[in-house]
């Protein structure tokens, strides 16, 4: 594995790359954190990929903008990114939660060079949800003198990855913390996207893998059936596919490649 820097559209992307053979296999991170919540699967794909997973611009090790992005700028600025990479080569793209969104954004805007797609955990909510996400889900946090954001941080995550490895848990609060003063800028942006349309605007095999107990497994359901889609579902999780299952994951995205190779 290697880490880099490639500029973009929008300034700098941090990224990881692995494997010397095989397609490539670009992956987009849940916000607001890094290319280590698929850190367990790497050593696993890159035996059969050459795979790509870049900082989501604000996040990792990444740059950020001067104000909010929409999901469809995140999405040209990683495509950007990911051609100066892979140069005209195909890929399949992936990514979890808001990288689901981004990952969309970056299959439809790359003219048929991104030839699959899988999801996990794609934010696709009725407008009443997105508006009560976007007020509630992740309100402004700061530094604080007494440390409290530090503990906000991690009862954060100990409830919404419902009882994760500890060593993921304190990876993620790391990462949430060192982009805090912006941290809701990518979970923001996934509320205020609705990715139906682009999604059925798609002439690719898209896939979606899903864990049973995630948050949004009835949106994939639901997007699955209405695109006639391959849905998987992982048993007995409720995310973190790439920490949690790693095995399964690389198993599932190999089977996806040759389904895609063969279109």
């Amino acid at each position: 594995m290697r880490r880099g820097y490639v500029d973009t559209l929008a300034g700098q992307v941090h990224f990881v790359t692995a494997g010397t053979s095989g397609p490539w296999l670009v992956l987009h991170h849940e916000s607001p954190l890094s290319w280590r919540v698929f850190e367990p699967a790497i050593g696993m794909l890159e035996e059969h990929f050459r795979v790509f997973i870049p900082d989501t611009p604000g996040y990792g090790g990444s740059d950020v903008g001067e104000q909010e992005w929409g999901i469809p700028d995140y999405g040209r600025t990683l495509l950007d990114g990911v051609r100066k990479v892979v140069g005209n080569d195909p890929f399949l793209v992936g990514g979890c939660h808001t990288g689901a969104s981004i990952a969309l954004e970056v299959a439809a805007q790359s003219g048929g060079q991104a030839q699959g797609l899988a999801l996990m955990g794609l934010p696709a909510y009725d407008d009443e949800t997105r508006a009560e996400k976007l007020a509630h889900w992740a309100p402004n946090v700061s530094v604080q003198e007494d440390g409290s954001h530090l503990s906000l941080m991690w009862n954060r995550y100990s409830r919404i990855w419902n009882q994760p490895p500890l060593a993921a848990k304190n990876r993620a609060v790391l990462d949430v913390l060192g982009a805090l003063e912006h941290y809701n800028w990518g979970y923001n942006a996934a509320f205020r996207y609705d990715p139906v349309p682009t999604l059925l605007s798609l002439e690719i095999p898209v896939m979606f893998i899903t864990a049973e107990f995630d948050a949004l497994a009835d949106a994939d359901r639901r997007c699955a059936e209405l695109i006639g889609a391959v849905l998987v579902q992982i048993d007995g999780i409720s995310g973190q596919i790439g920490i949690r299952e790693p095995q399964r994951l690389t198993r599932e995205l190999l089977a996806f490649a040759k389904v895609a190779a063969r279109r």
